[in-house]
Protein backbone atom coordinates (compact mmCIF):
# COMPACT_ATOMS: atom_id res chain seq x y z
CA UNK A 1 0.00 0.00 0.00
CA UNK A 2 1.19 3.77 -1.04
CA UNK A 3 1.52 6.07 1.71
CA UNK A 4 -1.04 8.04 -0.23
CA UNK A 5 -3.63 5.15 -0.22
CA UNK A 6 -2.40 4.24 3.99
CA UNK A 7 -3.18 8.21 4.69
CA UNK A 8 -6.58 8.24 2.74
CA UNK A 9 -7.59 4.77 4.06
CA UNK A 10 -6.56 5.96 7.86
CA UNK A 11 -8.92 9.28 7.50
CA UNK A 12 -12.03 7.22 5.80
CA UNK A 13 -11.59 5.05 9.13
CA UNK A 14 -11.03 7.77 11.54
CA UNK A 15 -14.05 10.03 9.90
CA UNK A 16 -16.35 7.20 9.80
CA UNK A 17 -15.88 6.15 13.53
CA UNK A 18 -16.24 9.65 14.43
CA UNK A 19 -19.81 9.89 12.42
CA UNK A 20 -20.75 6.94 14.04
CA UNK A 21 -19.62 7.21 17.49
CA UNK A 22 -20.37 10.73 18.32
CA UNK A 23 -24.03 11.13 17.11
CA UNK A 24 -24.84 7.79 19.17
CA UNK A 25 -23.26 9.12 22.17
CA UNK A 26 -25.39 12.36 21.85
CA UNK A 27 -28.25 10.02 21.69
CA UNK A 28 -26.91 8.32 24.70
CA UNK A 29 -25.90 11.09 26.71
CA UNK A 30 -29.55 12.91 25.90
CA UNK A 31 -30.89 9.41 27.32
CA UNK A 32 -29.05 9.44 30.68
CA UNK A 33 -30.36 13.45 31.05
CA UNK A 34 -33.67 13.10 29.91
CA UNK A 35 -34.59 9.82 31.32
CA UNK A 36 -31.44 9.07 33.83
CA UNK A 37 -30.99 5.49 32.59
CA UNK A 38 -27.90 3.97 30.87
CA UNK A 39 -23.70 5.09 30.78
CA UNK A 40 -24.60 8.55 31.25
CA UNK A 41 -27.68 8.30 34.05
CA UNK A 42 -25.46 10.54 36.13
CA UNK A 43 -26.11 13.11 34.03
CA UNK A 44 -29.44 13.25 34.96
CA UNK A 45 -28.49 15.06 37.84
CA UNK A 46 -26.06 17.38 36.30
CA UNK A 47 -27.62 18.26 33.54
CA UNK A 48 -24.90 21.36 32.69
CA UNK A 49 -22.58 18.22 32.23
CA UNK A 50 -24.11 17.13 28.92
CA UNK A 51 -24.05 20.56 27.57
CA UNK A 52 -19.98 20.05 27.17
CA UNK A 53 -20.72 16.38 25.81
CA UNK A 54 -23.16 17.96 23.28
CA UNK A 55 -21.00 20.49 22.13
CA UNK A 56 -18.22 18.04 22.12
CA UNK A 57 -20.32 15.34 20.33
CA UNK A 58 -21.38 17.87 17.52
CA UNK A 59 -17.54 19.14 16.85
CA UNK A 60 -15.85 15.71 16.40
CA UNK A 61 -19.34 14.94 14.24
CA UNK A 62 -17.88 18.01 12.25
CA UNK A 63 -14.03 16.63 12.49
CA UNK A 64 -14.78 13.34 11.27
CA UNK A 65 -16.85 15.22 7.94
CA UNK A 66 -13.83 16.88 7.79
CA UNK A 67 -11.58 13.72 7.64
CA UNK A 68 -13.60 12.03 4.91
CA UNK A 69 -13.52 15.12 2.99
CA UNK A 70 -10.19 16.00 3.62
CA UNK A 71 -9.27 11.55 2.61
CA UNK A 72 -9.91 13.13 -1.20
CA UNK A 73 -7.99 16.44 -0.80
CA UNK A 74 -4.37 16.57 -3.04
CA UNK A 75 -2.17 16.93 0.26
CA UNK A 76 -3.95 15.04 2.26
CA UNK A 77 -1.16 15.42 5.28
CA UNK A 78 -2.70 18.09 6.43
CA UNK A 79 -5.95 16.40 7.16
CA UNK A 80 -4.13 13.41 8.95
CA UNK A 81 -2.36 16.15 11.21
CA UNK A 82 -5.73 17.43 12.11
CA UNK A 83 -6.93 13.93 13.44
CA UNK A 84 -3.73 13.03 14.85
CA UNK A 85 -4.40 17.04 16.75
CA UNK A 86 -8.55 15.88 17.43
CA UNK A 87 -7.38 13.04 19.59
CA UNK A 88 -4.78 14.46 21.81
CA UNK A 89 -7.86 16.32 23.67
CA UNK A 90 -9.77 12.89 24.20
CA UNK A 91 -7.04 10.97 25.23
CA UNK A 92 -5.81 13.65 27.84
CA UNK A 93 -9.31 14.00 29.03
CA UNK A 94 -9.28 10.38 29.58
CA UNK A 95 -5.68 10.59 31.14
CA UNK A 96 -6.08 13.77 33.46
CA UNK A 97 -9.62 11.83 34.79
CA UNK A 98 -8.66 8.00 35.22
CA UNK A 99 -9.81 8.16 38.27
CA UNK A 100 -13.18 10.06 38.09
CA UNK A 101 -13.85 7.68 35.39
CA UNK A 102 -13.01 5.00 37.73
CA UNK A 103 -15.37 6.03 40.57
CA UNK A 104 -18.10 6.65 38.05
CA UNK A 105 -18.19 3.00 36.54
CA UNK A 106 -17.38 4.52 33.19
CA UNK A 107 -15.17 2.63 31.18
CA UNK A 108 -12.56 4.94 29.29
CA UNK A 109 -12.20 5.44 25.79
CA UNK A 110 -8.12 5.62 25.70
CA UNK A 111 -7.47 2.39 23.61
CA UNK A 112 -9.08 3.53 21.09
CA UNK A 113 -7.56 7.52 20.97
CA UNK A 114 -4.49 5.49 21.33
CA UNK A 115 -5.36 3.70 18.49
CA UNK A 116 -6.41 6.72 16.45
CA UNK A 117 -3.36 8.64 17.28
CA UNK A 118 -0.55 5.88 16.09
CA UNK A 119 -2.57 5.60 12.82
CA UNK A 120 -2.83 9.13 12.19
CA UNK A 121 0.91 9.55 13.20
CA UNK A 122 2.12 6.40 10.87
CA UNK A 123 -0.12 7.76 8.08
CA UNK A 124 1.81 11.40 8.26
CA UNK A 125 5.21 9.54 9.30
CA UNK A 126 4.85 7.64 5.63
CA UNK A 127 3.72 10.42 3.77
CA UNK A 128 6.77 12.45 4.90
CA UNK A 129 9.32 9.35 4.00
CA UNK A 130 7.53 9.54 0.56
CA UNK A 131 8.54 13.33 0.21
CA UNK A 132 11.74 12.98 1.23
CA UNK A 133 12.82 9.72 -0.37
CA UNK A 134 13.98 8.17 3.14
CA UNK A 135 13.71 4.04 3.24
CA UNK A 136 13.63 1.89 6.12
Amino acid sequence: MTSNKLSRAVLRIHGGILLVLMPSLMVLSTIGLRNGLGTFAFLHSDPLADVGLFQLYAAMTVIGIVLIIGSYQTKSWIWNLVGFLAQITPFLSNYIFAGLYKRTGIAPSWPLHIILLLLELLSLMSLIFQRYNYRC
